[in-house]
């Protein structure tokens, strides 16, 4: 037997696009290898929800707590605390955005490695549109074939849908979200939270190597293109990597890749000005801005 405990942010506005979206993951998880599925969603809710939505959500066997968080990263940070409570029989655990779509090929990449010898893997993200979603389980053009890779690679594959976790070792590691950056009305930083915290746990553990899988995808909606993202990121991107380049004791040893990222982040920021960009003279001060004052700390 083996089980996997979901932890699921939703913003308000986001809890329709969420509804539509659990069918399709309990369908994936329905034919993976998972036998015990805890998933525990903890929603926002500034207003009154409407008896539509919570019918909606009462349909389905997932644990929904409802809580005026004021950060993804607060309310993540619900979702561990619950989990230490919890009394399900789950090794792993993985935090899934209420839009994504985990591949049958992820769900069962994780289920075959995860143990406390291998305590993180990852996939890869699959940005698309609704269209795409049929694409998702299909994995015949490619070599399935994993390999491990430098752990602080995880600053150059951030999203943390792509991710399962060792549930004993996550939660003996006592790592948090820092809740003071990520996206939310009153923090300065929108971005950022889920980058330390995959290397507070890598650090927390001296991982040197994680296993990573190139066909196992996990599905998100495309980002929006008009920059205005990339300029509210901007900042807590940055900020990020000064940090890591600063050589605490996160990534160290692989300051080399860490260098040629940065350079490359950077390089982006003239690309975007050079075509014109919406935003992009404000997202390339606001990155070199942010660096020179990271770094300098």
């Amino acid at each position: 037997m083996k089980g996997i405990s979901f932890v699921t942010p939703v913003i308000e506005h986001d809890l329709n696009c969420f509804i539509d979206n659990i069918p399709l993951v309990l369908e994936n998880l329905s034919v993976s290898n998972f036998n015990i599925v805890e998933w525990i969603v903890v929603v926002q809710h500034k207003t009154e929800i409407s008896a539509d939505v919570l019918n909606a959500l009462k349909k389905f066997d997932i644990n929904v707590l409802f809580t005026n968080f004021y950060s993804i990263s607060r309310a993540r940070n619900i979702g561990i605390r619950e989990i230490r409570c919890s009394e399900e029989n789950t090794e792993v655990v993985c935090f899934l955005d209420a839009d994504a779509l985990p591949s049958v090929e992820l769900l069962n990449f994780f289920s075959a490695n995860i143990n406390e010898g291998i305590p993180l893997v990852g996939g890869k993200i699959f940005w698309g549109g609704a269209e795409d979603i049929k694409l998702l389980n299909i994995t015949r053009w490619c070599v399935n074939k994993n390999f491990s890779v430098p752990s602080p690679l995880v600053i150059f594959n951030t999203f943390l849908g792509c991710y399962a976790f060792n549930k004993k070792l996550l939660l003996h590691s006592s790592v948090l979200f820092d809740e003071t950056i990520g996206p939310a009305e009153n923090t300065k930083l929108k971005t950022g939270e889920d980058v330390m915290f995959l290397l507070t746990f890598v650090n927390s553990l001296n991982l040197k190597k994680i296993l990573y899988s190139p066909i196992s995808k996990v599905f998100h909606p495309a980002r929006e293109s008009d920059n205005e993202k990339a300029l509210v990121y901007a900042e807590g991107q940055a900020i990020t990597y000064s940090n890591i380049l600063k050589g605490s004791q996160i990534a160290i040893r692989f300051r080399l890749a860490s260098f040629v990222y940065l350079f490359l982040f950077v390089i982006n920021g003239f690309v975007k000005v050079f075509l014109r960009k919406k935003n992009s003279i404000l997202i390339l001060r606001a990155r070199l801005n942010a660096l020179a004052k990271g770094i300098r700390k």
